[in-house]
């Protein structure tokens, strides 16, 4: 399925999972309901405050980091190497695809800006 298809269905409110807002509401409300088994996480609020939210991330994993890693500045690095910047300029992103519906790789990680 190509990168435009995708996208007009998400417009129209289709997924590969159904509904798209059913499908977010219900994560938020089981989120609401079990906190401690479902993790819905915010796209502004994350990238508001990038470490942060690694942090909880790592913590709801039961994978935390310790103090060590904190002094060391290991979550700033971890936020660095999931940035856009770092992982728009990997090889495996600009070529090939993935088994989600075939969509070419390089259609996954975009500034959004047409190119």
């Amino acid at each position: 399925m190509e990168i435009n298809e995708s996208f007009k269905m998400y417009c129209e409110g289709y997924s590969t999972n159904g509904p798209v807002w059913e499908h977010n509401l219900e994560y938020w409300r089981e989120s609401q309901q079990w906190p401690e088994k479902v993790l819905f996480l915010k796209y502004d609020e994350m990238m508001a405050a990038p470490e942060e939210y690694t942090r909880k991330l790592a913590d709801f994993i039961g994978c935390p980091f310790t103090a060590k890693e904190n002094g060391e500045n290991v979550v700033e690095e971890v936020v660095r190497l999931c940035s856009f910047e770092k992982l728009s300029g990997l090889k495996v992103n600009k070529n090939g695809s993935v088994r989600c519906g075939n969509t070419q790789s390089r259609s996954r990680i975009s500034s959004g800006a047409e190119k």
